[in-house]
């Protein structure tokens, strides 16, 4: 038995527990909660559910009355899935909890489903079989249905039975909803025997695990029953600037271990490199290479080393741009190793592939060519946060290529379409994953995700005529690299680089001209372009007066932290450095009546300024934006709110000029 702890950023933590028939002792031997303690009997409603809010949340559209679960491991190598949900609707925004759907494997079996709506006069309205429907994409298979009658006030209920053989995941309980949940409780029934690992992310908010022994048909099996329960839990909702929303998420899962019957003992997981070598045995075959295949190239014998780097670079970068551009991105599944997979010939021959296809097909193409590449398991920044002392596989949800290119290590996703070989996503960046079939790091398959040698950076300078009317022409010169030049690319890829300027740079401008340079022999060069643009309303024209905006590149316009309260830290896709400066020349005819105050902020991580002067004729304004971190604790969110707010006063400055 051992309870291990890990605790990542702010009071979220992870907890996992290993369990068993055999553990007596686990945290404390508590009485178990009874099933439907704090649930209502089936078809009757509870004073409770005689309302028209939540006292708690009046503002509430809905909230769950209970949600319960039933694990029961066995007969055999299986378990079985009962749950029991139960959900008031107080107002119709909140109908969509009318529409339930039940997601399921095609090899699991979903038994008698039973539903029904409870009026607010306790009228039962049943749901029909015929009106239960069923649709299949691939290994996925969903049972629909609607609840009849639904009017504020109503409660919907329904319970269902799941049977899987899958007993090696046990089904994921989540606590929480996006409404308040009055009550959650999952029990899992384990036979002596089986070693389950629980993990289970922000324990603050659950009690347990409660633990029992609990009767038996087969007096000579001795069964535990584990229950973990929750109260008063606010929704789950989604903030600006958040790594994950699921870091966030209560939620509890489980992978089998280990499995003892007498003397023998069948070892699952226990560590990476185990969890590794069982992913091994399923992608092996999936990477085959197809018989047809040829070889994109080939490196030159016995030339100078400094010309064999340059090939070996030169072949790489095919074969990566090979796999990028020419074979189409399709919507994955989000499995990492399944039957759904489909091989890389297959994926080749057909041109198109999920995200983790086309890096499998990578990874094959590099191997064959002679290259050392290796499949990388990540849990991206829109999943839960990878953890080191949980072994679950279900934690990862996006595949990598790793590269071993004469000793250097290349980390690369074929699936961005302005990515070069090296570069790595923002959603990529992610810390550590796990490395498969790779012989030279048996030992230590937990590797660091390197971050890029250059955040997000970009140099603007532009010089602008203004006239007399409110319009102006001129030019902009830039330099960007890391994300900033990522995005660039990306909108030229997308041939939709005048709307990336107008995005990023100047908004409402017409551009004349566009040049763009890049160094091919420096990958993490910054990127050079030219504008040349008109611009129709560059002021506002008022009778005798002009109204200019002069910070006008890389303007923010609104305050993603806006809000006056936050619930989860503040997390930036990757760190920024912003250093423009614009000359705006005056017209003829019009001379200066006010300049705006230029504005500054400093704090542990981030600092901005701007600052607009006169010089001559002409109009100087000039804005320096760097933060050097991604993640900040949730105490700093009312300064980064200031700073946003700062940074759009700055931008709201304006410059009157009168006619003479």
């Amino acid at each position: 038995m051992r309870v291990a702890k890990v605790w990542p950023r702010d009071k979220f933590v992870r907890q996992v527990v290993l369990f068993s028939a055999l553990g007596l002792v686990l945290l404390a031997a508590r009485p178990v909660f009874a099933q439907n303690a704090s649930a209502g009997s089936w078809g009757q409603l509870t004073p409770t559910e005689i309302r028209d809010r939540l006292s708690d949340d009046p503002f509430a559209g809905a909230a769950v009355v209970f949600d319960q679960g039933l694990i029961t491991v066995g007969p055999g190598f299986r378990f079985t899935y009962e749950r029991h949900r139960r959900v008031q609707i107080f107002r119709a925004d909140a109908y969509r909890f009318a529409n339930v759907e039940i997601p399921h494997h095609v090899s699991e079996r979903l038994e008698k489903i039973e539903a029904h709506t409870l009026t607010p006069e306790g009228k039962v309205i049943e749901v029909a079989s015929n009106e239960i429907f069923e649709s299949k994409i691939g290994d996925r298979v969903a049972s629909v249905f609607a609840f009849p009658g639904v009017v504020p006030g109503c409660v919907v209920e329904y319970r269902y039975t799941l049977t899987s053989d899958n007993f090696y995941y046990l089904r994921p309980w989540i606590f929480q909803n996006d409404v308040p949940t009055e009550y959650s409780e999952l029990s899992v029934r384990v036979p002596e025997g089986f070693e389950y690992e629980a993990v289970l992310n922000n324990t603050d908010f659950v009690h347990g695990p409660d633990s029992s022994l609990f009767p038996s048909v087969r007096f000579d099996v001795k069964v535990r029953q584990f229950t973990w329960w929750s109260r008063k839990l606010a929704p789950l909702f989604r903030e600006p600037c958040v790594a994950s929303i699921f870091d966030h998420q209560v939620q509890l899962d489980f992978q089998i271990v280990r499995f003892r019957d007498g003397q023998k003992i069948w070892e699952f997981v226990d560590s990476w490199p185990d969890l590794a070598n069982q992913v091994k045995r399923v992608y092996k075959p999936l990477l085959r290479h197809g018989d047809t295949w040829q070889k994109m190239g080939r490196i030159p014998e016995g030339i100078p080393a400094a010309q064999k780097d340059i090939a070996r670079r030169t072949l790489l970068n095919r074969i990566y741009q090979s796999v990028r551009d020419s074979v189409a991105s399709t919507e994955g599944t989000g499995s990492i190793a399944g039957p759904e997979i489909v091989p890389v010939a297959e994926v080749l021959a057909q041109r198109r592939g999920t995200p983790i296809e086309k890096n499998l097909l990578l990874v094959s193409l590099l191997r064959y060519n002679g290259f050392s590449a290796h499949p990388f398991l990540i849990s991206r920044r829109n999943h839960i946060r990878f953890d080191r002392r949980d072994h679950r596989l279900d934690q990862f949800d996006h595949v990598l290529v790793l590269l071993d290119d004469d000793g250097e290590k290349i980390f690369c996703d074929a699936n961005s379409p302005a990515a070069w070989l090296g570069y790595l996503p923002p959603e990529d960046q992610v810390g550590a994953g796990v490395v498969i079939d790779a012989p030279e790091y048996e030992d230590s398959v937990v590797l660091e995700v390197p971050a890029p040698p250059v955040n997000s950076e970009s140099k603007g300078a532009a010089t602008i005529e203004l006239y007399s009317d409110g319009s102006a022409t001129g030019q902009l010169n830039a330099s960007v690299s890391g994300e900033a030049a990522y995005e660039l690319l990306r909108a030229l890829a997308d041939r939709d680089t005048v709307g990336y300027l107008q995005r990023q740079w100047l908004p409402e401008i017409a551009p004349r001209s566009f040049s763009v340079s890049v160094d091919a022999n420096n990958e993490w060069a910054p990127i050079k372009f030219t504008v040349d643009f008109n611009w129709a309303q560059a002021a506002t024209l008022d009778d005798q007066r002009l109204f200019l905006r002069p910070a006008i590149l890389r303007r923010l316009g609104s305050n993603p932290l806006m809000t006056s309260t936050r619930r989860y830290p503040v997390s930036f896709d990757v760190p920024w450095t912003e250093d423009c400066q614009i000359t705006w020349k005056l017209p003829d005819g019009f001379a200066l009546h006010d300049l705006p105050e230029g504005r500054e902020m400093t704090g542990d991580g981030f600092v901005f300024r701007s600052a607009v002067g006169l010089d001559k004729d002409h109009v100087v304004a000039t804005r320096f934006w760097r933060v050097d971190k991604r993640d900040f604790p949730l105490i700093r969110f009312p300064e980064l709110r200031e700073l946003f707010n700062t940074v759009q006063l700055s931008e709201r400055a304006l410059v009157v000029l009168y006619k003479d």
